[in-house]
Formats: C-alpha cells, structure tokens, sequence
C-alpha cells in the first residue's frame, strides 16, 4: 500500500500474493451527531474501534 497526500493506491504482486485475495472497500464518514463516542480527550485507537475500523475523527 503506498498513501501519499491522502490518496491510497495499491498494486498487487503475483508473487508474492499467490493464493491470497485481496479486497478493497470504501468506508463512509459518520456526520459528528452520528457517532455515539464523544470524549473531551483523545482516546486509544483500537479500543475505541475495537478493530473494525482504520477511521477516528478528532475534532478540538
């Protein structure tokens, strides 16, 4: 995976992905009234996502 300025593209190897798929997906951004964890402080990542996202938004 290589992201740069915010873009993230990808190419697969052959050989180095043999056997393996690949798949690729586009999560939508919650709208702040949609999200049910507010803190007035940064929180732990996986905790707070329990792993099912890469995505956390922190507003000041």
């Amino acid at each position: 995976v290589n992201a740069q300025h915010n873009a993230r593209s990808y190419e697969v190897s052959n050989s180095a992905n043999k056997g393996t798929q690949w798949e690729k997906y586009q999560e939508e951004t919650p709208k702040p009234e949609e999200v049910d964890t507010k803190s007035n402080h940064f929180l732990e990542h996986m905790n707070m996502t329990k792993d099912t996202t890469d995505y956390v938004w922190h507003t000041i």
